[in-house]
């Protein structure tokens, strides 16, 4: 692994802190976006668990033990996360893995470039609505149920029964 600096974005939206990333363009990026409500140390053991395979990012969403943004709304959050996709892992390999409501900034991010593989753990799906899910439905893509389940070649669902 190469040096490691920390990776804290500011973007036109605000701030995004994210942890420590290493100097390396060949190692891929675990991207974590955690939902609400949770600890401030939750799934920080990913961190050094992974250490040795990739570059483990942890990010909460903005106002949950991290800073606010110009708007809490989704197409925000969205837009800001895109921002650091695109200024600060580009060329990177990008596994995304959304949590929660977190998963609903993840899906709104599944086609950047960097995003090799999408996880989702008990995203909010029952939300006809929202503009992440209406993007991928519109897009074609199969619907997945409960489980973990693959919805393509890159991406997997996991939900607990509701």
């Amino acid at each position: 692994m190469g040096a490691a600096a920390t990776l804290d974005v500011t973007t036109a939206f605000g701030r995004i802190p994210l942890g420590r990333i290493s100097d390396d363009p060949a190692r891929p990026v675990l991207l974590v976006i955690r939902g609400v409500l949770l600890p401030a140390d939750h799934m920080g053991g990913l961190v050094d668990d992974l250490a040795d395979e990739a570059d483990v990012l942890l990010a909460h969403l903005p106002g949950m033990h991290s800073p606010t943004l110009v708007s809490t709304d989704l197409a925000t959050m969205t837009a800001a996360f895109r921002e650091v996709l695109d200024t600060q892992l580009a060329g990177r390999r990008v596994v995304l893995f959304g949590m929660s409501a977190g998963g609903l900034v993840a899906l709104g991010l599944a086609k950047a470039a960097q995003v090799k593989t999408l996880v989702l753990l008990d995203p909010f799906l029952r939300v006809e609505d929202c503009w992440a899910l209406r993007e991928l439905i519109v897009d074609g893509a199969p619907s997945c149920g409960p489980g973990s389940t693959p919805c393509s070649e890159n991406a997997w669902l996991a939900t607990s029964a509701i």
